[in-house]
């Protein structure tokens, strides 16, 4: 509205943003291995699109109302934020309390409780854990395994393509095969359906560990409950268990 009654325009550079936009609606989400292409492609745009407008015929009057607008806007925008962040770093502390008796060279195998198993959980939980757009945001925050523990993490970033990590056997094929191991639910009445089994692991990591309303008898006739919060629990695999 405000270009076509001349309060602002865009010299030059509407062509770029035309490609920009039409990039966005052409591209998929996934391409040779690299997730979120659209999601990269529209990010560019919205900088570009702030950039590239020149408000220089747009009202004085209108101009101060847009600037306090905005700065509103930012503040809102970056008290959300420091929420997001002050509850992150809650659940990193509960992260790492969980995870201090896992030792070095240790295998840990990680499962969740995800939106669609609770949702109630994870409507009231804190905001930190989902973006906006519904994705997920603590999924890969158990890599501190082997950052800070020298633990063994599965869905490690090995991707020859795109890391420079080579895996070893037999890491290789637990990174391989866990993705096969049942999730949450299914793991509670069919613990061995997978191609890898838990007993491969010398640990198991739950997150959202609070939505599982019986975490002392999860797969009981393989694991041990070690330690828990709200966010996660760790378990001891009963390799020698015969019921494992």
């Amino acid at each position: 509205m405000g270009a076509f009654v001349r309060w602002w325009r865009v010299p030059g550079r509407g062509l770029a943003l035309a490609l920009l936009a039409v990039a966005y609606l052409l591209l998929p989400f996934d391409l040779k291995s690299t997730s979120f292409l659209d999601t990269r492609v529209a990010i560019m745009l919205g900088f570009l699109l702030f950039a590239a407008v020149d408000p220089g015929n747009l009202p004085p009057r209108a101009k101060r109302l847009a600037g306090v607008a905005l700065t509103l806007l930012f503040a809102v925008r970056m008290t959300v934020v420091a929420q997001a962040w002050t509850e992150h770093r809650r659940d990193l502390a509960d992260l790492r309390s969980v995870i201090g008796a896992v030792p070095p060279g240790a295998s840990v195998y990680m499962t969740n409780v995800p939106p669609d198993e609770a949702p109630a959980y994870w409507a009231s939980g804190p905001r930190n854990r989902l973006l906006s757009n519904g994705l997920r945001a603590e999924y890969h925050m158990p890599a501190l395994l082997f950052i800070e523990r020298g633990a063994f993490w599965p869905l490690l970033f090995a991707n020859p393509a795109q890391q420079s990590i080579l895996l070893r056997p037999p890491y290789d094929r637990l990174a391989r095969e866990a993705h096969d191991i049942p999730p949450h639910a299914a793991l509670k009445t069919h613990p061995h359906i997978g191609s890898a089994d838990l007993r491969d692991f010398d640990y198991a990591l739950m997150l959202e560990a609070g939505a599982d309303p019986d975490l002392a008898h999860f797969v009981p006739g393989c694991l041990t409950l070690l330690s828990r919060t709200d966010f996660a629990a760790l378990f001891r695999v009963r390799r020698d268990a015969a019921s494992c």
